[in-house]
């Protein structure tokens, strides 16, 4: 059941009871496209009936600054724009005729381990910054026009980008816009009331990789950035809007994948932790369609569909094998799911199949409700 206001407001926890349900089957895989390029770790959004695919890395572990564009009447694939600079981890909304690639990572894979980044991710250690926004600028200082530093002088061979793309879906050209004041990839981002929000995510300080819990927010009207309220639990994640409210499930904070759920109100500018899950997630997309959120690319669950009742609050698990979906990326279009790439890291074998799912929604009913 829904957590009382009283609770929310006490930030209370309320443990339910796992729910296990394999009788139904919310998703229905309607269809497959290929890709140009097998890849992971992009950004996609959709407009005008195209699905735009930007960047990600190839199964070498590349990453690429290629943006596919797919028309949804054939499912065709062509290529589109060249981003300004390759990056994966990254995260992008379209408004307004433009589409926002907002950081990620760049720089150079290790030719003898290519993806050896994405598995220290898994056993590194749990460090984290609580609250440290727009920290001072600790790298060497820029060697070229777009201020990428001297890699070579640095254990972590790839750098965090701060910077920001914006793809004009007429022309196809690419400005930079305002760089973000932290520098950092898999956050969540969302689109909300004419701004974007940047939460939490990794980051790097020093030779150090770090999650961090900071917000910040894009005023897409003034073109400026400002220090949002920052998430209570730093992590890595995705962020879901669901009606008015950011919705993050589970995360990863260095060799932890979490439970935790929590909840923003933009207009009370206020979090609330919801009941945790069932059992620990790491999404690489999540997807709202009617009463539920559609998880796709957690690790732990390579063999089951992961689906987060908005109801109940509760996770919901059935057999639905999605292989090589790690760091897949989701969007919602016209009532259908377009799942995009993904890998498997550990086996360095990359998806080059858009998947496509309808779900079986059923009669609305408020999902969640701003306090009282």
């Amino acid at each position: 059941m829904p957590l009382s206001v009283a609770a929310q407001q006490a930030g209370e926890v309320t443990k339910l009871d796992p729910m296990v349900v394999t009788a139904i089957k919310p998703l229905i895989k309607v269809a497959e496209h290929p890709m140009i390029e097998p890849r992971f770790g992009a950004a996609v959004v959709t407009a005008g009936g195209y699905l735009y695919i930007i960047g990600g890395s190839n199964r070498d572990g590349t990453r690429l600054d290629t943006v596919e564009r797919v028309d949804l009447r054939t499912g065709h694939a062509t290529p589109w724009t060249r981003l300004k600079i390759a990056r994966r981890h990254h995260r992008a909304v379209v408004t307004d005729g433009k589409i926002y690639v907002l950081g990620g990572t760049s720089g150079p894979s290790d030719p003898d381990d290519p993806l050896s980044e994405e598995l220290s991710d898994y056993s590194g250690d749990d460090q984290t910054i609580i609250g440290d926004s727009f920290p001072p600028n600790l790298m060497a200082p820029p060697e070229n026009q777009l201020g990428r530093p001297n890699l070579r002088q640095f254990a972590i061979p790839y750098f965090y980008e701060a910077t920001m793309e914006v793809i004009d879906l007429v022309t196809g050209s690419i400005v930079l816009g305002p760089e973000m004041p932290v520098a950092k990839a898999l956050f969540g981002c969302v689109l909300v009331d004419g701004q974007i929000l940047v939460i939490g995510g990794q980051k790097r300080r020093g030779n150090d990789v770090f999650c961090t819990n900071t917000t910040e927010v894009f005023d897409l009207k003034a073109g400026t950035w400002s220090k949002g309220i920052n998430m209570p639990t730093p992590r890595r994640c995705t962020a879901t809007l669901v009606d008015d409210f950011v919705v993050i499930l589970g995360g990863q904070r260095g060799a932890h994948t979490l439970s935790v759920v929590e909840v923003f109100n933009p207009q009370e500018k206020v979090w609330r932790r919801f009941p945790d899950l069932a059992e620990p997630v790491n999404p690489g997309a999540t997807v709202w369609a009617g009463n539920y959120l559609f998880l796709f690319g957690s690790q732990q669950a390579p063999t089951r569909q992961l689906v987060y009742d908005l109801r109940s609050k509760q996770l919901v698990p059935y057999p639905l094998a999605l292989p090589n979906s790690d760091f897949a990326a989701a969007v919602l279009h016209e009532g259908k799911i377009y799942v995009v790439g993904g890998a498997n890291i550990r086996q360095h074998d990359t998806s080059d199949t858009i998947q496509v799912f309808a779900p079986i929604v059923e009669a609305e009913s408020p999902v969640i409700s701003p306090k009282k």
